[in-house]
């Protein structure tokens, strides 16, 4: 059986360790592929939509495969089994997947193997503080675009801002991508009208981020005049070590408490009040 090269890279993520629930399963082209090639020995499949399912059990009855996969009418994860281990959820958009992860039952879940069609940045963030981390990430071209696959394990790791934005393994393994992702930045932002200037300026920041550029800064001291020249090219990690030269970190017992500030202003109305009383007493 012929999948899409987008479908083929999910199934090239699967192992036969994997007990697999196919969320939002479509036509089950992807599960028949897995099962018929012996990638594991049994699915699930799940949609919301009746119609949706009924195409996916039409083509597992076409392949003689109704032991091997079993549908099931349910929304996001809710009607699992319980001896799913890993998800697969792709064809969706983020705000979608988070909602399908939002349940109870993410705890029986050690893989999910994820195809989101666009913000990839909440996704991670989401996916991460739910106590995963990123253990694949890859970008697969296919019929004119690009799609993401990205790997989430049980386990903890922190990512920065970059990493969540866009992908710690990502942005080091697929220059092709980036490029394109430059491209489509740099095109919008030559159809955005000069008069929409802030527009603009993001559109800009976020293609030149891309890009790896350093960082422009004007320096502008308080006794001189800002001039053309006064500026020096810096890196973000630059900044961050000033930052962080000039910052002082301090337990939070070492900061002023709450009662400690009220007794002093108490104090305050106290001497305030007995000054006020000997200034009247020396009038009369």
């Amino acid at each position: 059986m012929k999948i899409s090269n987008r479908l083929k890279s999910i199934a090239g993520l699967v192992t036969e360790k994997d007990v697999i629930a196919d969320i939002g399963c479509d036509h089950a082209y992807l599960d028949i592929y897995l099962v018929k090639n012996k990638i594991v020995p049994k699915a699930y499949v799940s949609d919301v939509n009746l119609n949706a399912l009924n195409n996916g059990i039409k083509n597992i009855k076409k392949n003689h495969l109704e032991r091997e996969i079993e549908a099931k009418l349910c929304d996001g994860i809710k009607g699992i089994p319980e001896e799913v281990n890993t998800l697969i959820i792709s064809g969706m958009g983020s705000s979608t997947i988070i909602k399908i992860l939002s349940n109870p039952k993410l705890k029986q879940i050690d893989k999910m193997i994820i195809q989101s069609n666009n913000d990839y940045y909440i996704l991670r963030k989401f996916i991460t503080s739910k106590g995963y981390f990123i253990s694949h990430e890859s970008a697969v071209y296919d019929n004119g675009n690009y799609y993401i696959n990205i790997v989430f394990l049980k386990g903890h790791k922190k990512y920065n801002l970059k990493e969540l934005t866009y992908g710690p393994i990502l942005m080091y393994s697929n220059k092709n991508y980036f490029e394109h992702l430059y491209n489509k930045q740099k095109q919008i932002l030559d159809n955005i009208p000069k008069y929409k200037a802030y527009t603009r300026l993001q559109m800009k920041r976020k293609a030149l981020y891309l890009k790896e550029y350093a960082v422009e800064l004007l320096l502008v001291p308080n006794t001189q005049t800002l001039t053309s020249d006064a500026k020096v090219q810096v890196s973000s990690d630059d900044i961050e070590n000033f930052i962080n030269s000039k910052t002082a970190f301090v337990s939070v017992n070492e900061l002023p408490q709450i009662s400690d500030q009220t007794k002093e202003d108490t104090n305050t109305n106290d001497n305030t009040s007995a000054d006020n009383n000997t200034n009247n007493n020396t009038n009369r």
